[in-house]
């Protein structure tokens, strides 16, 4: 009954195991076993040149224009074209259209750390299958369960630039490390000046 699989997915998120009928861009399912991640050697770089742009200060919208520039395949369009059989994921008209949303999605997910993150969402019941978010003190994380593509390094500064509104100099300057920078004897922000 509905009760059992529930239980039996909450177990395998507990195990932390993955279940979702798509892996996560820049991983693949293992052939060995679907429920473990390994990287995928042609994504991963993509998602880890994602996280070093951020951290360097480039916004999530100017890193979705490089892509679409470079005609890098969207997430959707590369699982598409890779497993032949998901073509109704995507709109094959705009295979390289990568958005601001799609970047920040890949900076938050901390699976990139190598940690299966469970339990976000659920279904209202068995009959209505319509995603209800889950609160995120919630989720299950079981840490180290496959490859990081990134350092916890990198992804915490690629968190600092993402929340940080970027603010433009009289100049029409962006200031990359805006709300970053603090003064080490009195903790102020420091300003921008030439």
């Amino acid at each position: 009954n509905s009760k059992k699989v529930r239980s039996a997915y909450h177990q395998k998120a507990l195990n932390g195991e993955f279940t979702a009928a798509f892996a996560p861009y820049g991983y693949a399912k293992s052939e060995a076993d679907k429920h473990k991640l390994v990287v995928d050697e042609t994504a991963a770089p993509i998602v880890q040149r994602i996280f070093h742009s951020a951290a360097n200060g480039t916004s999530p919208y100017q890193i979705a224009m490089q892509l679409r520039d470079e005609q890098v395949l969207t997430p959707r369009a590369y699982t598409a074209t890779k497993y032949e059989r998901y073509q109704t994921v995507f709109n094959p008209k705009h295979p390289f259209d990568w958005s601001h949303t799609t970047i920040v999605s890949i900076l938050k997910n901390r699976v990139y750390l190598g940690h299966m993150v469970n339990n976000k969402s659920t279904t209202k019941s068995f009959k209505c299958k319509k995603l209800v978010p889950i609160p995120q003190d919630q989720w299950i994380e079981v840490r180290n369960t496959h490859e990081p593509l990134v350092t916890e390094e990198l992804f915490e500064l690629a968190q600092k630039v993402i929340k940080v509104k970027k603010r433009a100099t009289k100049d029409g300057d962006r200031q990359i490390f805006a709300g970053l920078l603090k003064c080490s004897t009195c903790g102020r922000s420091l300003a921008y000046a030439r």
